[in-house]
């Protein structure tokens, strides 16, 4: 589910947060070890990208009309700990320069 900047606020998430993807983990996104697999981060960055775009109103056809797309030139993830089945998560996006 994608939550905009009130939901996320509402839910005491703190930041300058703009958009945010809150969901489960699944136990379809677990690894062998039965712990998130590291490339399900990506996954999950990606739709709330895609999500965070459409906000503003720009969809894949748009990209597309206009021969040119927004596109990711670093990614960081740090990871602090482990997500499990069941988990809740949220991820958020916001831009930092154009």
């Amino acid at each position: 589910m994608i939550w905009d900047k009130n939901k996320i606020l509402a839910s005491g998430i703190k930041g300058d947060w703009v958009l945010g993807l809150h969901d489960f983990v699944r136990y379809s996104d677990l690894d062998t070890y039965d712990h998130v697999n590291n490339k399900i981060y990506l996954d999950w960055s990606e739709i709330v990208s895609w999500s965070h775009s459409k906000s503003l109103g720009i969809t894949p056809e748009i990209y597309l009309k206009l021969k040119c797309a927004c596109v990711v030139v670093e990614n960081k993830i740090e990871y602090v700990g482990s997500l499990f089945e069941d988990d809740k998560i949220a991820i958020s996006t916001w831009i930092t320069g154009t």
